[in-house]
């Protein structure tokens, strides 16, 4: 596991947490601890080559977002059935801003336009992005329960 190895020696406290985390997230402190450690796993991701740890760190990335997303659900009564897409467009509304303003989260506006029809999915990376833009959790835009 070169590159996972490379990145583990970079941050094994973060690693070490999440691989000891418990199964559920129970208080705010945890979950804020959660989404530090998700987004070092996203950024660790993003400098793998490698299919197969990119693949084990991708399930490992999914799991500690659907803890997070269960935590957020039941905390803040966020409806399971609010897609990625649904976040995102509430947010736009919310915040008052233009297609043009995500294009460095998301790239084109013919892009933008095929998420807000639901033609596409939005990526690990790009919710990476929109997270750190409105200051909310990775998982709200991934769908993920």
């Amino acid at each position: 596991m070169g590159a996972l190895t490379k990145k583990t020696e970079l941050s094994q406290d973060i690693f070490e947490d999440f691989f000891f985390a418990p199964t559920t997230i129970n208080n705010d402190s945890q979950n804020k601890r959660a989404l530090d450690i998700l987004n070092t796993l996203i950024e660790a991701q993003e400098s793998i080559k490698n299919k197969k740890e990119k693949d084990i760190l991708s399930f490992h990335i999914n799991s500690l977002a659907s803890r997070i997303s269960e935590y957020e659900n039941k905390t803040y009564n966020i409806g399971n059935d609010v897609s990625g897409r649904d976040a995102l467009e509430f947010l736009i509304e919310q915040n008052d801003i233009n297609k043009s303003e995500l294009s460095d989260c998301l790239g084109s506006i013919s892009h933008i336009n095929l998420i807000l029809a639901g033609k596409r999915e939005i990526g690990i990376k790009a919710a990476k992005k929109l997270a750190q833009k409105f200051s909310v959790a990775p998982s709200l835009f991934l769908g993920i329960e």
